[in-house]
């Protein structure tokens, strides 16, 4: 079972990382009409689907004016992170459909350890099926060699010929249970066996799930882990990888955006070699994208913006920008254009949404941030660690992400699933044993505190000008911190609105943003905007004059009659004239249309709204 999984790995290397385009119609598939050998224990999903234009299923007959994706600093590294991706993907793949057969042939029972040649496993059809449908999923086919090599075993017994199993319930890291794969020549040891190759862990709804391994030889380095967070709908990897032409550390994250259209990605990836150390955050789907990235070698340390679909339509650098973290990127002048060294000029007038959505991308995402301890400052541009869940801990299956130093400063990081805010990862030194191993240093060289926030590009403070309203005139002003929200409208007795009358406050709070809109019939070239909603938590009317004071009273407005100047009282639930107040503690369904610094929303207490108000008159200005 092993070998040939070892064979896979190796071959298809070459295959994944440098022949990820999708078949086209006319190529054969892999897949006939037999049905394929369905999970019944282990977790069906192991990946988020990827964007055409991260798998490199998009190609360009030529540049049209502009540079080929090959020219880029920041999407070409995401492409490659995919492809090693893919990779481990195929390996995982592999593994989770043999041992679930063994589980579900009762071959295997929690609470065992078992010795080479005490599993067997009967192959099927349907399991040669799913094992062709790896390929399928990965946008290639399994090759000859390999099917030429499991075609045979239908019908036969397969078994653990150079390997022990076990398999057992856990409680670490929220998981349920852990099957641990034997190196060749371990034994088992009790339940567990002596040392361990494969650590496959997963939570019994099949939610959650972390795969990792260590296939090093003696001239090959090769170990990683695979996560997949079904609650977050994300994917999560990295991979150690060291032979005669590459040495370094990849790892990245993709999540699904909040609408699925087109394998739309938020993105992470981080990268570490010999030669160049980086980190690119954005967002794609499978017309276009963008991304952010922070490029370090040892002779270069600057900042990269790119725009692409089939080709690099923006890429511009900031240089020099030191001492510049994802929290104060704003600092750096984005001025020089890589793309004249190509003959080309930058042009991202196309793809504006992917940037005003990955800069929100940038600030919903986890902050790490390094204690900044004499050991890490001490250590050299490039190092890499292990970020271990629990402290001191030489485990793999402790790990709960990856990171690799940029700068004094700044981490390049992934993590397997969730935290919560405030959670202290500890760094310790990862590198390659003298056996070509995964080597876990047991000291720690300082902590990662991990902390959320939730700003958006409705960040901050909206006002409208003066406008006609009825008999009054009102300015309106909109406030966004993070999730909590607040609306006032101030209605006068003039057209300069000098003269108050009286006004109306909401608060709102767990302000969410959803799906993508656009406009078709705003301006020339249309708008976009996002679906939200929130909480309505307080609704109140304020008397701003003697006249409204006595009008209220007289007609017990909002069925009052102790109205006070300057007193605000609320008015939630409550029918004032002809219209009912919205209650508090209900949620509030909103539509924001956004063009540059012009807002313009509509909300309503019980669907999505189908449209905005987009005259000059409704314009929120950012402040």
């Amino acid at each position: 079972m092993k070998k040939i999984l070892h064979i896979i790995l190796i071959s298809l290397f070459s295959l994944t990382v440098f022949s990820c385009a999708k078949k086209s119609s006319d190529d054969s598939s892999s897949s006939g009409s037999t049905e394929a050998y369905k999970r019944e224990t282990m977790p069906s999903d192991t990946s988020v689907s990827l964007p055409d234009t991260l798998t490199g299923g998009t190609t360009s007959a030529s540049r049209t004016a502009y540079a080929s994706l090959d020219k880029s600093y920041g999407v070409i590294q995401v492409q490659y992170a995919v492809g090693l991706m893919k990779y481990m993907l195929i390996n995982a793949e592999f593994n989770l459909i043999l041992m679930d057969a063994a589980i579900s042939q009762s071959k295997l029972s929690l609470g065992n350890c078992y010795e080479v040649g005490t599993i067997e496993i009967s192959f099927t059809t349907e399991m040669l099926q799913a094992l062709k449908d790896v390929y399928s999923k990965l946008d290639s086919e399994m090759p000859t060699s390999v099917l030429s090599y499991y075609s045979p075993m239908v019908g036969t017994q397969i078994s653990n010929d150079d390997f022990p199993v076990s398999y057992a319930t856990t409680s670490d890291n929220g998981f349920e249970k852990i099957l641990t794969v034997g190196d060749v020549g371990a034994t088992c040891s009790g339940a567990t066996v002596s040392s361990i190759d494969e650590v496959m862990m997963w939570t019994d709804s099949g939610s959650k799930l972390q795969y990792t391994y260590d296939f090093s030889t003696s001239d090959l380095v090769n170990f990683g882990t695979l996560a997949y967070d079904g609650a977050t709908k994300t994917s999560s990897y990295d991979m150690y990888l060291k032979d005669s032409t590459f040495d370094g550390l990849v790892s990245g994250n993709f999540t699904e955006c909040t609408s699925s259209a087109n394998d739309c990605v938020k993105f992470r990836i981080t990268m570490g070699t010999a030669s160049l150390n980086l980190e690119t955050r954005g967002k794609a789907d499978d017309n276009g994208g963008y991304g952010l990235s922070k490029y370090n070698s040892s002779s270069i340390d600057f900042w990269i913006k790119e725009h692409w679909d089939t080709t690099l339509k923006s890429s511009v650098y900031a240089y020099p920008c030191t001492n510049v973290t994802w929290d104060n990127i704003s600092s750096c002048d984005f001025k020089y254009d890589h793309l004249i060294s190509y003959g080309e000029t930058s042009d991202k007038s196309s793809l504006r949404s992917y940037e005003t959505d990955a800069g929100k991308v940038f600030s919903q995402l986890w902050k790490a941030n390094p204690g900044k301890s004499s050991a890490f400052l001490a250590d050299s541009i490039g190092q890499k660690y292990a970020l271990m869940t629990t402290a001191g801990s030489t485990n793999a299956y402790d790990i709960g992400g990856i990171g690799i130093k940029l700068d004094n400063s700044t981490i390049g990081f992934t993590l397997y699933f969730e935290p919560s805010s405030g959670d202290n990862i500890t760094m310790q030194d990862l590198s390659v044993s003298a056996s070509n191993t995964r080597s876990i240093s047991s000291t720690v060289v300082d902590n990662l505190t991990l902390t959320y926030t939730n700003p958006t590009e409705l960040e901050g403070r909206w006002v409208t000008g003066c406008v006609a309203s009825g008999d009054y005139y009102l300015i309106t002003t909109i406030a966004i911190s993070g999730t909590n929200v607040t609306d006032k409208y101030e209605f006068h007795s003039d057209s300069s609105c000098a003269n108050d009358s009286y006004s109306t406050d909401s608060t709102y709070s767990s302000l969410s943003i959803g799906d993508e809109a656009t406009f078709d019939t705003y301006g020339s070239s249309g708008g976009s905007g996002h679906e939200f909603t929130m909480t309505l938590d307080t609704h109140t009317y304020t008397s701003l004059s003697a006249s409204d004071v006595t009008w209220n009273n007289s007609n017990s407005w909002c069925g009052e009659t102790d109205w006070v100047l300057n007193t605000s009282q609320s008015i939630a639930g409550k029918t004032c004239g002809s219209s009912a107040a919205w209650n508090t503690n209900i949620t509030i369904y909103g539509l924001y249309l956004l063009d540059g610094n012009k807002l313009f929303p509509n909300l309503s207490s019980s669907s999505y709204p189908s449209g905005v108000d987009a005259e000059e008159n409704d314009t929120l200005t950012r402040q």
